[in-house]
């Protein structure tokens, strides 16, 4: 998401995703039948989720909003979400070029 803010779009997006994932019919993969909720949750998370935000009070609590256990489960979330502006940004994640490599990007409507 390109204005993340404390992640409510965030969180949203994460649902329609675990729906989608578990919808038998929209997966190619087995795999995310034999996930838990919470697994399916914590891999949506560390895989598929990235944002970019203005205000960099913001990162810290969008991380505990949509990740409260991310310190403790060695979550790659933190290195997904970065301060900038998303008209500007490199969007080199991780050390990784990220251009052109998004399905979809979304964000904040004003």
């Amino acid at each position: 998401e390109v204005s993340f803010g404390t992640g409510n779009f965030i969180q949203a997006l994460i649902s329609v995703l675990m729906e989608t994932l578990r919808n038998p019919i929209a997966i190619q993969s087995k795999k995310a039948n034999a996930m838990t909720d919470e697994e399916l949750r914590c891999y949506i998370l560390d895989n598929m989720i990235y944002g970019v935000e203005l205000q960099s009070q913001f990162i810290p609590v969008a991380l505990y909003i949509l990740d409260p256990e991310h310190k403790k489960r060695d979550s790659q979330l933190h290195k997904h979400f970065k301060q900038g502006d998303s008209l500007l940004f490199d969007y080199v994640f991780n050390g990784e070029d990220m251009k052109g490599k998004f399905d979809l990007v979304f964000g904040n409507p004003p």
